[in-house]
């Protein structure tokens, strides 16, 4: 047994590939990298210390885009108050430069959401897997604030499999919603998953 092998590259010749991105990792494996229009990439996929006659391995590639709300500057947002589900992948998610430790809790697949509250009330806002966060802890953090750099923290939790916090929200105060996934950087935990919002009067 052992690990299996990503690894993103360019070139046109097996002797002369540049490296462009590569993991290793039991489980799922993921790699994050920019690409330019006009260029091939080779990826390769391989196993470590698999040894002879351990036979073959069966796989699924996929390819995506980053997550539309992968930066604090462009988050998703979320309206009214009643409830409100949207399924939201965070698979191709990564973490911006100076983004705080959600939770205390190590990631690096944070997508974004935005809620203004109308009027001052006690609010639910959970987050549950569709699939991928079954494995692991899913982070989730209430901020208020308009910059990454100086965000207050309201209220943040980590659970496996899905999360819920609560808080009372205060009227006409937008609130900033991270959510992430455990482990760090391309091992964190990415996915797909519903997140609600409900509110009552305070």
């Amino acid at each position: 047994s052992g690990n299996a092998l990503l690894a993103a590259y360019t070139g046109t010749t097996l002797g002369a590939l540049t490296p462009v991105a590569s993991t290793n990792t039991n489980g799922c494996l993921s790699i994050q990298f920019d690409i330019s229009t006009g260029m091939q990439y080779r990826i390769a996929v391989d196993g470590e210390n698999i040894g002879a006659g351990a036979g073959e391995a069966a796989f699924q590639l996929s390819f995506s885009g980053a997550a539309q709300n992968d930066n604090f500057a462009n988050p998703h947002w979320l309206f009214g108050s009643s409830p409100a589900t949207n399924s939201v992948s965070s698979i191709a998610a990564t973490k911006e430069p100076n983004e705080p430790v959600h939770d205390g809790v190590g990631g690096g697949a944070t997508v974004w959401f935005s809620w203004t509250a109308q009027q001052s009330t006690t609010t639910t806002v959970s987050v549950a897997s569709q699939d991928g966060f079954d494995t692991t802890n899913m982070v989730l953090a209430v901020y208020t604030g308009d910059a990454l750099t100086s965000l207050t923290p309201v209220v943040s939790s980590n659970e496996l499999g899905g999360v819920t916090v609560e808080f009372v929200a205060q009227a006409r105060t937008n609130y900033m919603i991270a959510v992430d996934g455990a482990g760090l950087g391309g091992f964190a935990e990415r996915g797909t998953f519903d997140i609600s919002i409900q509110s009552s009067t305070a």
